[in-house]
C-alpha cells in the first residue's frame, strides 16, 4: 500500500521535536566519509542535468542491485557506498545525498509498478525516482537503471511525490516491512514501524503493516487498534477497510469482514493490486454488486494507460561530447 497524502482526513503538523528526528535519521545521512568520497569521484558540472546524467551514470557503474535483500532492514546511504549494491530505495537515497552534496535539488516520487502492467496485479512491489526540473522541463532520475528521464504522461498503478518528512518515514516503513515479510522477523520489525510513526503520524500505511506483524506474533487486539487507526486517518479511502476486512477475516469474523469489504467497495483507491484484492474477496463471498463497483474501479485506472517504458524519454550523453550533453536519444 502506497501512503497517499491527499486520503489524510486531518493532517498532524510537523513538530520541531520531528525535524529534529530527521536532520539525525540515518536514512539520508551524509556523512564525512561519504563527503569525502564524493569529493574524490564526482564534480559539479556545467549545469544540474548534465551533473545529474554523470553522477547517475557514474554510480550505477559502481553499486549493483541486490536481488537477494541479504541485509536486513534497509542501508543507509554509506552502507550502500560499502557494499556496493542495494535494493532501489537504498541505491536512490544514495543518489539524492550525493546531489544534495554536488549542489542539486531534487525531491523524491515514489510508484508502485513502474512498468504498469507488465508486472502482475499481485506485484506489490514500490520503486523511487529523484524528481527535478531544469529549463522548465521536468525530469526523473533513476540510479537502478542508470538512467535520467523526461518526465511526460507518466503513468503508474500509484505515484505519490514525496517530503523528506514523508520519504523517511517511508524508508522506515520499507525496513520494517523487509524484516518482517523478507526475513520473517515480525518482532524485529516493530522498532523500524514505530520510527515511521515518530516521524510521520499521518503514515497511515505503517499502522496497516504493523497490524500484520502483529497478527503474526499472535497480538490480534492490538492489529485491530491499529487498523482502526489507519481507518481513522484515511477514512475516504478504500485500502485501508479492505486491511480491515482482511485482519477480520484472519481472526475468523467473516460476517464482519464482508462488511468491511462492501465499505471498501463504497471507496476509492489509486492502488491496483488493492482493488484487484479487493475484487478476489467479494467474489469469494458472493457479493456480486459490490464486486462489479470495484471492477469498474480497476477497470478505469487500466484504460488505456500506457507503461513506463513507452513513455518516458531516456536522455544519454554523446560519447563524443562526454563534457557537454548534447544529445537527446529517444530510448
Amino acid at each position: 500500500m502506497l501512503y497517499n497524502r491527499y486520503a489524510v482526513k486531518s493532517k498532524v503538523p510537523v513538530t520541531l521535536n520531528q525535524i529534529t528526528m530527521i536532520r539525525n535519521s540515518p536514512v539520508l545521512k551524509l556523512n564525512a566519509g561519504l563527503r569525502e568520497f564524493f569529493d574524490a569521484h564526482f564534480i559539479k558540472k556545467r549545469n544540474d542535468l548534465e551533473t545529474i546524467l554523470h553522477a547517475t551514470k557514474r554510480l550505477t557503474e559502481l553499486v549493483q542491485y541486490d536481488y537477494i535483500h541479504r541485509f536486513k532492514g534497509i542501508r543507509t546511504p554509506i552502507q550502500t557506498l560499502c557494499d556496493l549494491k542495494g535494493h532501489c530505495i537504498e541505491q536512490n537515497t544514495l543518489l539524492y545525498v550525493l546531489l544534495r552534496h554536488l549542489g542539486v535539488q531534487t525531491s523524491f516520487t515514489v510508484t508502485k509498478n513502474p512498468k504498469g502492467f507488465k508486472i502482475k496485479l499481485t506485484e506489490k512491489g514500490v520503486h523511487p525516482f529523484l524528481k527535478f526540473t531544469f529549463n522548465r522541463k521536468d525530469y526523473l532520475a533513476d540510479q537502478v537503471s542508470g538512467g535520467v528521464y523526461l518526465d511526460r504522461n507518466f503513468w503508474c498503478a500509484s505515484r505519490q511525490g514525496m517530503s523528506i518528512r514523508e520519504f523517511t518515514s517511508f524508508s522506515f516503513l520499507m525496513g520494517g516491512e523487509d524484516m518482517s515479510r523478507g526475513h520473517g522477523n515480525p518482532q524485529e520489525a516493530l522498532p523500524y514501524y514505530k520510527a515511521a510513526l515518530l516521524i510521520d503520524p499521518n503514515n497511515y500505511p505503517v499502522h496497516v503493516l504493523l497490524a500484520d506483524s502483529l497478527m503474526d506474533l499472535g497480538k490480534t487486539k492490538k492489529a485491530k487498534e491499529h487498523i482502526k487507526k489507519a481507518v481513522e486517518i484515511a477514512p475516504r479511502l478504500a485500502d485501508p477497510f479492505k486491511e480491515w476486512g482482511d485482519i477480520l477475516l484472519d481472526s475468523g469474523q467473516y460476517q464482519k469482514a464482508v462488511r468491511a469489504y462492501c465499505e471498501a467497495a463504497e471507496r476509492d483507491s489509486l492502488d491496483i493490486q488493492v482493488l484487484y484484492s479487493l475484487e478476489k474477496q467479494l467474489h469469494k463471498f458472493g457479493e456480486t454488486s459490490a464486486r462489479k463497483k470495484v471492477y469498474e474501479k480497476r477497470n478505469r485506472l487500466a484504460d488505456s494507460k500506457p507503461d513506463l517504458e513507452s513513455e518516458m524519454t531516456l536522455i544519454k550523453i554523446s560519447p563524443v561530447t562526454r563534457e557537454r550533453m548534447t544529445t537527446i536519444v529517444e530510448s
